[in-house]
């Protein structure tokens, strides 16, 4: 029998959520792991939350903030 596909490590969930995290049209909502994979999805949460904060506080319309 083949190997099957290795499971995500939780290094790649973490990057994979710190990807979604950075686009805005993204949310947490689209985490893709099951709360039956806790460590993976707190993994790509944490990242999804890097993601975001990496992302900096928006600037106003009228340059200032």
């Amino acid at each position: 029998m083949p190997p099957s596909k290795p499971a995500d490590t939780l290094d790649l969930a973490h990057a994979k959520g710190a990807l979604a995290g950075s686009d805005l049209r993204q949310s947490a909502r689209d985490c893709p792991y099951l709360h039956d994979q806790r460590e993976l999805r707190g993994a790509w949460l944490d990242g999804f939350s890097q993601g975001r904060v990496g992302l900096g506080k928006p600037a106003l319309a009228d340059g200032h903030g």
